[in-house]
């Protein structure tokens, strides 16, 4: 089967959790012995950085990209504002980026042109004009969740306003798009279930996140030395900003209490200066890692503090492969089909993750029941060649109609 992937960013350097996704389902269409080439949108944020990605997957996956200016510029806002249009979706839209799925189009046929998230949807109109080929939209997020959430969760009377109004439109324009694609692959099956509820008539297939458990098992694990918390994730990711600053104000201060040798460990891009620059009792600021395996390895416990978003938490379970207890709001580990107490832990309020927090630090027993039992589930619930033959089966039927 030939498949044309489009990514609104470049899937490697797999620099977060978008990327990861976008590139184990390359990997794994590639390891069942399928053609993909790969197009992406390279931006100031995600960069195409043609030197750290292999020979190997260049020559496989032929993959171009082309360079979109996606930043946020106040006067273009400013005046967006008088419109109708979803200014996140329309920052992605490039005529030269156009043009390159034009001529792609024009000199090869596929069998399957999968968009990867909403903001390469733009780019249908040209796809089903120019090619035959059956378009699968795999929906990373529902995207107009993460925007209602964080006005829900802003207080600044004006951001809130603003915040709501780039979430209708945003919504409008995911609903008016949905019934255009031949086939929508979701990420976990509560985003299934919405786009239902939404008067979605494609063929829906959820697709979870895939991971490569076999390699992940076989790196070398760093020995835990000392007990501590941690936390990973892009802060150029506004859930994550939130989360973090909330956990620092709420969380920390009664568990450092309690446990004053504990120490919490902060990881992840584009940190802001008010985090990168904390000077905290027992706070460790890591700022940007080259190998994030290795950093969670080194941490028994991992927090993920999230109050909006969509879609799944991959570093979820990534810890949850490398063997590590993960305590999660129930918003942060939805979609996953995870138990609480058996394979994770969740928590949703402030004294639930103090509570359970300070349990796992003085049980070093069950954090390593909940550790097995974690790395036990991604095996049969996450592993790739399972998830590609799911996807794959898809397309089949796609194809079929």
């Amino acid at each position: 089967m030939k498949i044309l992937q489009i990514c609104h960013k470049p899937p490697l350097p797999a620099v977060d959790g978008g990327c990861i996704a976008m590139n184990n389902i390359t990997q794994g269409l590639l390891n069942a012995g399928h053609e993909v080439k790969v197009l992406c949108i390279s931006t100031h944020k995600h960069p195409f950085e043609k030197e750290k990605i292999s020979d190997e997957y260049l020559e496989k996956t032929k993959t171009q990209s082309s360079f979109i200016d996606t930043r946020v510029k106040p006067i273009t806002a400013f005046i967006n504002i008088f419109s109708n249009k979803s200014y996140n979706i329309s920052r992605f839209w490039s005529t030269i980026f156009d043009e390159l799925i034009k001529k792609t189009l024009t000199k090869n046929e596929f069998d399957i042109v999968q968009l990867e998230g909403l903001f390469v949807a733009p780019y249908l109109k040209t796809i089903q004009q120019l090619s035959k080929a059956k378009v699968i939209y795999r929906a990373h997020n529902i995207e107009f969740e993460i925007w209602e959430r964080l006005a829900k969760n802003q207080k600044n009377l004006i951001k809130k306003w603003y915040l709501n109004m780039l979430a209708k439109r945003m919504k409008n324009y995911e609903i008016k798009i949905l019934n255009h694609f031949d086939g929508i692959a979701t990420i976990t099956k509560n985003d299934a279930e919405k786009y239902e509820t939404l008067k979605c008539i494609s063929p829906l297939e959820e697709v979870s996140f895939s991971f490569d458990y076999q390699q992940i098992k076989n790196e070398n694990i760093i020995e835990i030395k000392n007990t501590s918390i941690a936390f990973i994730g892009a802060f150029d990711w506004q859930p994550n900003l939130e989360g973090v600053k909330w956990f620092l104000e709420k969380v920390w201060p009664p568990i450092l209490q309690k446990n004053p040798e504990l120490e919490f460990h902060i990881a992840g891009r584009n940190m802001p200066d008010k985090i990168k620059n904390l000077q905290k009792k027992n706070i460790k600021i890591i700022g940007e890692i080259e190998n994030a395996h290795e950093f969670i390895s080194t941490h028994p416990i991992m927090v993920v503090p999230l109050f909006s978003g969509s879609g799944i938490r991959i570093k979820i379970i990534e810890a949850m492969a490398l063997e590590r207890a993960v305590v999660s709001t129930s918003l942060g580990a939805q979609g996953i089909n995870c138990e609480h107490g058996k394979n994770i832990m969740i928590a949703d309020t402030a004294e639930e993750f103090i509570t359970t927090i300070d349990s796992l630090v003085n049980n070093s027993e069950k954090v390593q029941k909940i550790s097995e039992n974690a790395s036990w589930f991604v095996k049969e619930e996450h592993d790739n060649k399972k998830i590609t033959e799911k996807l794959v089966g898809f397309y089949e039927k796609i194809i079929a109609v």
